[in-house]
């Protein structure tokens, strides 16, 4: 299934969701600016390749797969991803973001 990883996640408000890791911070670690609009390229990717509680558990092989996976959010603007990538995708975002993130996200990994 293709995804179209540059598209902005929004609020229930319908206003663009900041990417916290996209903060700029002062010396003091401070915010010193705003942010950029969360994508969904940078949910994958952050899902995948920050380190979760009982990540110390996975093969190397499957941290490198977690890579490739997330790589090829960058590789391409809309990224084929089979069946149990999307899965793969699914329970990491499931288990790295709050509902918010979650509830909009999760309908873009469902193939129709």
């Amino acid at each position: 299934m293709k995804l179209p990883v540059l598209t902005e996640i929004v609020s229930l408000k319908g206003e663009a969701v900041i990417d916290p890791f996209s903060i700029p911070k002062d010396e003091a670690g401070r915010p010193a600016g705003p942010g950029k609009p969360l994508i969904l390229r940078e949910v994958i990717a952050h899902a995948l390749l920050m380190p979760q509680s009982g990540d110390e558990a996975l093969s190397g092989k499957q941290k490198l797969e977690d890579f490739n996976i997330a790589a090829a959010a960058y590789d391409s603007d809309m990224p084929d991803y089979d069946l149990e990538e999307l899965s793969r995708i699914k329970a990491r975002v499931g288990s790295f973001w709050g509902a918010s993130i979650v509830g909009r996200v999760f309908p873009m990994l469902d193939p129709a």
